[in-house]
């Protein structure tokens, strides 16, 4: 008796993996249409200052359950987030403990205003930013928005 064709196999399941991920990609627009920037923002974080140190940023991820920090200027503007991962590299490389954390900064972070609709902050994370900052129409982050915390909104409206 014969099995089939393993190939035909293999494309059956190539397509029905190709066929879930439409699916689900389909369903978390459908949800980002109806959702604004200011519903899935993270609004409690821990932000770096421009003259903290990478000791201060380790410190800081031991001391939160974060993966990105904001860098913020004395007036609260971002300056740019320094990623986790980023982070652990640096200190893999053994960079001094002493080096501003603003020296693996990423700089060119996306932002978009309160009334932002979810499914242009999803366009802007696809370009590779870690976050997406939520600013005033003055300017001011009042939140961000990351990867994660958009998987976390998807399950809690159960999509």
């Amino acid at each position: 008796m014969s099995t089939g064709n393993p190939l035909l196999v293999l494309i059956a399941v190539f397509v029905f993996v190709a066929a879930n991920a439409e699916s689900h990609d389909v369903a978390m627009r459908s949800v980002a249409r109806r959702v604004l920037a200011r519903d899935a923002m993270i609004t409690e974080f821990h932000a770096l200052s421009p003259t903290d140190t990478l000791a201060t940023a380790a410190q800081a991820v031991i001391h939160t359950t974060q993966h990105e920090f904001p860098v913020l200027g004395p007036n609260g503007d971002l300056l740019g987030f320094i990623a986790r991962g980023t982070l652990f590299t640096a200190m893999a490389q053994e960079a001094p403990r002493s080096d501003l954390a603003t020296s693996i900064m990423e700089t060119e972070i996306p932002r978009v205003e309160l009334t932002t609709g979810l499914e242009t902050v999803l366009e802007k994370l696809h370009k590779g930013a870690p976050a997406v900052a939520v600013c005033t129409q003055a300017g001011t982050m009042v939140g961000y928005i990351t990867r994660e915390n958009i998987g976390e909104l998807m399950v809690i409206r159960g999509r």
